[in-house]
């Protein structure tokens, strides 16, 4: 039975510590062409699952599609639209060296579907749009419950298959 605890609490450990690890990284998690084709843009965001209250950082890359080479001293205007409300737009946002960080705090009232839009994308008039997900806050109120029919079952899952558990 310690065993199994022991077990329990290294995996959520492990799984912890990996998910904090993943998030802080930025890798390309979306992709796409502006419409005429002129520029490919990266986004990517930090931390992975967006949350109200919590800073993300979005990672904006503008790429030659012909090279792969980033687009230096691009410019682009930057807008977070949630339910036809523009929730930010910021102008004539730099690219230098092709890669543009911007960070944004949304509200509990902006929860669901987000469009990320990049307009006038190195000064060629185009735009690209992306959907991405802010998901509302989890209440601190339902993880000791959680925390506490997880174990449970857990320590009833181990008493009842222990004959199944092969020991050496």
């Amino acid at each position: 039975m310690k065993n199994l605890t022991k077990f329990v609490m290294l995996n959520l450990l492990l799984l912890s510590f990996a998910e904090t690890a993943i998030a802080e990284e930025f890798e390309p998690m979306m992709e796409t062409l502006t419409n005429d084709g002129s520029v490919k843009v990266h986004i990517a965001w930090a931390p992975e699952t967006i949350e109200p209250d919590i800073p993300v950082e979005f990672k904006i890359r503008l790429l030659d599609p012909s090279t792969g080479q980033p687009i230096k001293d691009a410019i682009f205007n930057f807008m977070l639209i949630h339910e036809g409300t523009h929730i930010t737009h910021r102008s004539l946002q730099k690219a230098t060296d092709g890669s543009s960080t911007q960070s944004f705090t949304f509200k509990s009232t902006q929860t669901g579907s987000v469009i990320l839009r990049l307009e006038n994308v190195n000064n060629t008039g185009e735009a690209v749009e992306f959907s991405i997900n802010v998901v509302p806050e989890f209440p601190a109120s339902l993880v000791a419950p959680y925390m506490a029919i997880t174990f449970t079952t857990a320590i009833f899952a181990a008493r009842k298959y222990k004959p199944l558990i092969v020991r050496r």
